[in-house]
């Protein structure tokens, strides 16, 4: 799934909110091996963890220090439009079969390609909002079992959640709910789209009918929950890391009670977690700080976002200028 910046009519860009989708050993979207020698591998730097108790792990993560460089293995590429200043015009998420959808924005259409080959499979159009309408996607957006598309849309006034669902050879809405969750991330959970630490579905997942399907996906709980002075709780299926973040006392931001550049959790493969968190750099760009919790803890500096998990690789997209490029990394 993928998670852009959450934005209102109102109050502009609000943060980042991002929510991989792995469960465990296996990644229940996408099953097939992955292609050889088509992925980044991950620098060999990281940090043991002490382990606080059997279950809970204590992590310290040091914005401070320099960082290496994570470059994911660049493995497609398509032509965009150049993004805006608030919305992105095109969107990538993992699918299930083993393949990546790729939203453009500006018309509309959705595209499927093939998660080893990288090959186009097919391309359906969709009434989700585009650049331009009133509404918008306002973050989020994933693709669930019997391939229905997950987006939250905002308006002026409030935030939905819509499921569209695919009829010849386009997609068309079958379901929408009230999104009461505030700027909760939100994530395929087990039953439906839920938001962070929520087990509830917000939205159970449907059938190309827009009625409740029934179907279920192996996935983990995940919650992160801020605490006092840049500190978190990650805890997955009840695997915890108490985590605080080291920031440069000169980060340009102002202090808060509880974190300054908050940071969001994702679901990884092999039960880890991915942490994500966007930092000025000297010229003013937003640079992601990108650590991943297992019984250690790796951190790396990256301009690529993180949108989930394909072949228990790490999956990222990144948008040029004129191109969303999508790239993977092995942990």
């Amino acid at each position: 799934m993928t998670v852009r910046p959450i934005v209102t009519l109102a109050a502009g860009l609000l943060g980042l909110v991002v929510a991989g989708n792995s469960c465990g050993n296996s990644d229940p979207i996408a099953q097939a091996p992955a292609a050889a020698g088509t992925t980044a591998a991950i620098p060999s730097t990281s940090t043991t963890v002490t382990a606080t108790s059997v279950a809970a792990r204590a992590v310290t993560i040091d914005l401070t220090a320099a960082l290496p460089r994570l470059e994911p293995h660049q493995i497609a590429s398509f032509p965009i439009v150049a993004p805006g200043d608030l919305l992105p015009t095109a969107y990538a998420t993992p699918a299930p079969d083993n393949r990546i959808a790729i939203l453009d924005d500006v018309t509309g259409v959705i595209r499927y390609i093939d998660g080893t080959t990288r090959m186009d499979i097919t391309q359906y159009g969709t009434p989700i909002p585009k650049i331009g309408d009133q509404s918008f996607i306002s973050g989020f957006i994933a693709v669930g079992p019997d391939d229905v598309l997950y987006v939250n849309e905002g308006t002026a006034g409030a935030t939905s959640l819509a499921a569209y669902a695919r009829k010849g050879d386009r997609y068309t809405e079958v379901a929408r709910v009230a999104n009461d969750a505030g700027n909760a991330p939100l994530m395929l959970g087990p039953a439906g789209v839920i938001a962070n630490g929520v087990e509830a579905p917000l939205l159970a997942y449907v059938g190309t009918d827009g009625q409740p399907s029934g179907a279920t996906l192996e996935l983990d709980n995940l919650s992160t929950t801020a605490g006092a002075a840049n500190t978190y709780s990650v805890d997955r299926a009840g695997t915890v890391w108490n985590v605080t973040y080291v920031l440069p006392t000169d980060s340009g931001l102002p202090p808060s009670d509880t974190c300054t550049l908050c940071a969001v959790g994702h679901l990884g493969p092999n039960g880890s977690v991915v942490l994500t968190t966007k930092s000025p750099t000297a010229d003013g760009d937003l640079q992601t700080k990108l650590s991943v919790l297992t019984d250690q803890v790796a951190s790396y500096d990256t301009r690529w976002d993180y949108i989930g998990v394909l072949n228990g690789q790490l999956l990222f997209d990144r948008l040029d200028q004129d191109s969303i490029d999508i790239g993977t990394a092995d942990v």
